[in-house]
């Protein structure tokens, strides 16, 4: 039977009803904060009324290894729902409350801290969107679970092993029992000079937290700029570096030392402490300072701005032992003037990368890196008290060994493992050297680098650079 126009479009219209009330049916199924019992609006609506308590919390979770995801700080910055805290042992934030369904953004780890200490703003920082949460309030006590990251990186920076030129002995930074060879009116560095940087880098690893057993959750990291160093140096400094519980990464130049750093947000990893052991000039770190380019291991203002500051924790600290890093005016006697704190390096990095930072306003000096001459000797020394206590040793295990109950292990010498490893670094570094490679120690140096005498006018010592954004 034909249909006429008017029953085809009554026809569609029905089919048209159904289909709208299935959609409807199957969207009731979902679950939504304001689909409660007495609640109704929507979420964000002033006008939404309920009579049930609403909530949500957030649970850090580790990545892979076992990382500690306790004491991390959090903020809830959403009106009404405003706060500040830290995780408890189980990576777990506060529960957050409304009184009725409600979205809230909260904040974790660095970018938390930051804001708090910005007095609850972000100012210049960047990265923020893809760091915000977004959690919404609803009934049944729910939870959130964010994967959070993946371990800490404890990180020292080496430059590179250069042999500058300079007009006499007094002018050599940081001197150490120096050996030099005359060309024309110039002296060049010795090879403990030479050798400094890794030296000491060698050191720092030992004064970072231990690396985690078994995983990766907490690593200790030397990166090396790679210039100068022999293939028998590099085999030492593997060995040394395994040795001493850190992973080694060696790097060509400043672009590849960025990259390595930036690295960490891929990997999602967070620097705790990193500490440069290179030279330094105004404005800049320098990495291959007078050797081959040179340009390829200036790191200033540009480079600065190209790392990211999201991959350094909320208590991340960085420390340079470079020459001069906390000023960013020249000048030999700066007595009286402004020497240009606010815009050295040191206050760059802080600044940019919203941490602590360390410097020098003087320059740097590596005189006793290796030990006072009193601190040699004594090391030099140390053989008949190693030779004797090891006796005691074997006395003492061959009475054991008879039954001996009344035997009685010898009392173990004061500093003994200090001492023990300094005469160890005294044989094996001359040893080294002898071979004719770098004077590299199993340790490293024994002390980290003071201050010079120079420029004048200025404060000895590691001075605290913090950025200018904090109000606390």
């Amino acid at each position: 039977m034909a249909m006429d126009k008017n029953s085809i479009t009554s026809v569609f219209s029905d089919l048209k009803n159904k289909a709208s009330k299935s959609i409807e049916a199957q969207k009731s199924k979902m679950t939504h904060p304001t689909r409660v019992p007495n609640c109704s609006g929507k979420v964000g609506d002033p006008g939404v009324k309920c009579n049930q308590k609403f909530s949500h919390q957030l649970k850090l979770l580790p990545i892979e290894n076992q990382v500690n995801v306790s004491n991390v700080p959090y903020a809830y910055i959403s009106i009404p729902a405003r706060g500040f805290g830290k995780t408890n042992g189980k990576g777990e934030t506060d529960r957050i409350m409304t009184k009725q369904p409600e979205e809230v953004t909260v904040l974790v780890g660095k970018l938390a801290k930051s804001y708090e200490r910005r007095g609850g703003n972000f100012g210049s920082l960047k990265e923020l969107e893809e760091r915000k949460i977004s959690l919404i309030t609803n009934t049944g006590e729910p939870t959130t679970e964010k994967p959070y990251i993946s371990g800490y990186d404890y990180i020292t920076v080496v430059g590179a092993r250069t042999a500058p030129w300079i007009h006499t002995v007094d002018a050599i930074p940081g001197g150490i029992k120096r050996t030099v060879l005359e060309r024309n009116h110039f002296l060049k560095e010795s090879e403990g000079n030479q050798y400094r940087f890794i030296n000491c880098g060698l050191y720092q690893l030992q004064l970072f937290p231990k690396p985690s057993q078994g995983d990766h959750a907490v690593q200790r990291i030397m990166v090396v700029f790679q210039l100068g160093h022999t293939e028998k140096d590099i085999e030492r400094i593997n060995d040394y570096t395994k040795k001493l519980g850190g992973r080694i990464h060696y790097v060509k130049n400043i672009q590849e030392f960025i990259d390595f750093l930036n690295l960490r947000k891929q990997k999602k990893r967070l620097i705790k402490e990193m500490v440069f052991f290179c030279h330094g000039i105004i404005d800049y770190a320098s990495f291959h300072y007078a050797g081959d380019n040179e340009d390829d291991g200036l790191f200033g203002p540009k480079e600065i701005e190209k790392v990211y500051e999201s991959i350094f924790d909320f208590d991340s600290k960085l420390t340079t032992y470079a020459c001069r890093a906390g000023i960013s005016v020249s000048g030999d006697d700066l007595t009286g003037k402004d020497a240009g704190q606010d815009k050295s390096p040191a206050q760059r990095m802080a600044n940019t990368w919203d941490i602590e930072v360390k410097a020098f306003e003087m320059r740097s000096l590596y005189d006793s890196v290796y030990g006072t001459g009193k601190e040699i000797k004594e090391a030099e020394e140390y053989d008949t008290v190693i030779k004797k206590y090891k006796a005691d040793l074997e006395v003492y295990k061959k009475e054991k060994a008879k039954g001996n109950v009344n035997a009685k292990p010898p009392e173990k010498p004061k500093d003994y493992d200090i001492m023990k490893n300094r005469n160890t670094d005294v044989t094996v570094r001359e040893s080294n050297k002898s071979k004719g490679n770098g004077p590299i120690a199993p340790n490293g140096s024994w002390h980290l680098p003071g201050t010079a005498s120079d420029p004048l006018g200025l404060k000895k010592g590691l001075q605290n650079y913090k950025p200018v954004e904090w109000k606390s």
